[in-house]
């Protein structure tokens, strides 16, 4: 298990390298400052969490696996729990893509907005996949 976490951490650090690649190259460009409304975007559960809400595990065969779960709640926050490790955030749901933004990891608090990452869902939104391994909701 030691190794999904490390994976999830190298996976969101090297998401950051890039996108801080990515800033540095259109910090030359001009460009309008997001407005109010889209700042607050992460910071308000969207519209559509009533899908999400609830537990998401993976699964071994057709058997949900209990030691690794997310846990979404109806105010816009989420779990991420394993057997040696755990991290929580804020989440949202928009067209298909999960987006996650952490504010702690091994109980050690995320500076907000360092650490996140969108995942996409499957069209049915019956599922999401972190790196190889899909979740499902626990029915």
């Amino acid at each position: 298990m030691k190794h999904i976490r490390t994976t999830l951490i190298f996976v969101v650090l090297a998401s950051l390298a890039t996108m801080a690649t990515a800033t540095q190259s259109q910090k030359n460009r001009s460009k309008p400052k997001p407005k109010a409304r889209e700042e607050l975007a992460l910071k308000q559960p969207s519209g559509n969490l009533g899908s999400m809400v609830g537990t998401w595990t993976l699964r071994d065969g057709d058997k949900p696996r209990g030691d690794i779960r997310m846990v979404f709640r109806s105010n816009g926050t989420f779990a991420f729990v394993g057997p040696n490790w755990q991290s929580a955030g804020k989440f949202r749901v928009q067209e298909h893509k999960l987006s996650l933004e952490w504010s702690s990891v091994d109980g050690e608090k995320v500076a907000p907005g360092t650490m996140k990452k969108d995942f996409s869902m499957a069209e049915d939104d019956s599922s999401f996949t972190i790196d190889k391994y899909t979740y499902y909701k626990r029915s």
